[in-house]
């Protein structure tokens, strides 16, 4: 019996821990580039996978206080073979010692193609 695409991508995904990252070409085997996207979006409506940005996805793992994780950025920085660093910038009232308030605004710098990737703060700060 020949198994459907999304069939095939939630086989292999359930087959990893959660927290792990995939990216659209490992599931070319199954098929053309635009069925495993299509697949892809199909499982991320059923809540089997995340989308975490264009052409990466995850499953996510699961915590039993916290609920669902996010992927970290340093995971995707690894699984994209990217270098990503945080930079934060300060508030110049508060360099100037005229505000203890400190606004704070995380930027990632990478050398991969353009992309957002949402960063996961909470992991950089620890």
């Amino acid at each position: 019996m020949i198994q459907s695409i999304d069939d095939q991508i939630l086989k292999k995904v359930k087959k990893v821990k959660g927290g792990s990252l995939f990216f659209t070409e490992d599931f070319l085997a199954f098929g053309s580039a635009k069925a495993a996207s299509k697949a892809l979006e199909k499982l991320v409506k059923e809540d089997d996978m995340a989308r975490v940005t264009r052409g990466i996805y995850a499953r996510l793992a699961k915590h039993p206080i916290l609920g669902t994780l996010q992927p970290t950025t340093e995971a995707i920085s690894r699984r994209a073979k990217a270098r990503i660093i945080l930079t934060l910038t300060l508030s110049l009232k508060n360099v100037l010692g005229l505000s203890r308030q400190v606004l704070m605004n995380a930027v990632c710098l990478t050398d991969v193609a353009n992309g957002y990737v949402k960063p996961n703060l909470k992991s950089l700060i620890e």
